[in-house]
């Protein structure tokens, strides 16, 4: 999926910026989903994206699914504010434990 914003970033300097957090304009973004199979259907969400979820009788529907509701998502237009400044903000990569997993 590629996703090339309509609006303005404005970066901690003040400055116009091109790059969406973490994603180069047109570069491919990748969210995490977290999926299972139950009963008879697939489901699964995106964590990265509140909202975007999925059931489908198979997985690779499942996948298409969220990805669907993915960009439907990213197409949201966001009203903007004349006073307001949309900024970024960075986080380094969280540390994985594999401890919990089940």
């Amino acid at each position: 999926m590629t996703w090339v914003p309509e609006g303005i970033f404005i970066n901690e300097s003040g400055q116009e910026d091109l790059q969406r957090p973490g994603y180069l304009m047109g570069e491919t973004m990748k969210f995490r989903a977290l999926i299972k199979k139950s009963g008879d259907w697939w489901i699964g969400w995106l964590i990265d994206l509140p909202g975007v979820n999925a059931q489908e009788k198979t997985r690779e529907k499942l996948l298409e699914s969220l990805k669907i509701g993915a960009e439907d998502l990213l197409k949201t237009e966001v009203p903007f504010e004349a006073e307001a400044q949309m900024t970024t903000i960075e986080i380094p990569p969280p540390e994985r434990s594999l401890e919990n997993r089940g």
